[in-house]
């Protein structure tokens, strides 16, 4: 194979439409171009909104070749997903959500990957993650290069992230059953455990994404990551039996989410999950270290106050 057909897909819903453009325009400042961007709309308004985002799109016709899709109600982030994979017609995906942005070197990077290893299924990098109104970044996964074979780490740690920054292999997709569309959150977490199983992951060591921290972001609603979590245990049970590590691993990150939220009590919970997977290990310690921090961090904000 010279040269892949690559489909990008950003979905969107109720997006102030200054924002949805920053991500089409992440999209055609790449150094290379997809074959073709599928907006799919999930948007509960019509008529005006619909209008603005029609006539922020026509300023990209020229630059690339445009789809914009609108559901008939409010369908979901999943079904959205799974729409815009029956509309593409390249040999890859690629998925921006619509408060995201794109590195311009993303896509040539990780071209270049899936031409030099045919069978990977997913290529992805590092993901930086920035909060509205604030100057401080972060890497999410630096120290998680994971490639190859990675069905027990991405079981532990979903170290590929959200939808905006992998590369996927559109076959291989379709093959795993794309979005599950029952799940409440961590649907992404859940397809790349499905591909982990039949195929190998490439990890590029450069920022492919930066993800735009707010509110309203539903990966800062804690209720729905705990309804989301509980999906990938239930659904995954039986892999999670074989590798007690990444089990031990899962439950000893979800007891630091926990924690970082206030939910002390099943935060203890779920280290005591994780101590009868896997037993005491180092990483285990590293995380009581960074317990007892996290809680001298929130002490020390309130005497400021």
């Amino acid at each position: 194979m010279d040269k892949l057909t690559i489909s990008t897909i950003i979905t969107t819903c109720n997006r102030p439409v200054d924002i949805l453009e920053r991500a089409v325009r992440s999209v055609a400042m790449q150094k290379r171009l997809p074959e073709e961007l599928i907006i799919i709309d999930d948007s509960s308004a019509g008529g005006k909104h619909t209008e603005e985002i029609t006539k922020m799109l026509s300023k990209y016709a020229g630059k690339i070749d445009l789809h914009y899709l609108k559901n008939e109600g409010s369908k979901g982030a999943c079904y959205s997903r799974n729409r815009g994979v029956e509309a593409a017609t390249g040999d890859y995906i690629a998925f921006l959500d619509d408060d995201d942005e794109w590195s311009p070197l993303k896509l040539l990077i990780q071209e270049k990957k899936a031409l030099e290893d045919e069978s990977a299924v997913l290529i992805t990098g590092y993901i930086r993650f920035i909060a509205d109104g604030k100057s401080r970044t972060r890497i999410y996964n630096r120290g998680w290069e994971y490639e190859g074979r990675v069905l027990p780490q991405i079981l532990g740690n979903n170290f590929v992230g959200g939808c905006s920054a992998p590369l996927l292999k559109k076959s291989s997709v379709i093959k795993c059953g794309c979005f599950d569309e029952n799940f409440v959150s961590s649907q992404d977490y859940d397809l790349w455990i499905r591909l982990a199983e039949i195929g190998n992951f490439v990890f590029v060591k450069e920022i492919l994404v930066d993800y735009h921290l707010h509110a309203e972001s539903i990966t800062e609603d804690f209720a729905g990551r705990i309804t989301g979590w509980k999906q990938i245990y239930k659904k995954h049970h039986d892999t999670f039996q074989i590798y007690p590590d990444a089990k031990g691993k899962f439950f000893e990150l979800l007891a630091v989410n926990a924690w970082e939220n206030g939910r002390y009590c099943f935060s203890v919970g779920m280290l005591g999950r994780s101590i009868r997977a896997c037993g005491m290990k180092a990483d285990l310690f590293k995380t009581l270290i960074k317990l007892g921090w996290i809680t001298l961090k929130h002490s020390l904000r309130r005497m400021i106050k």
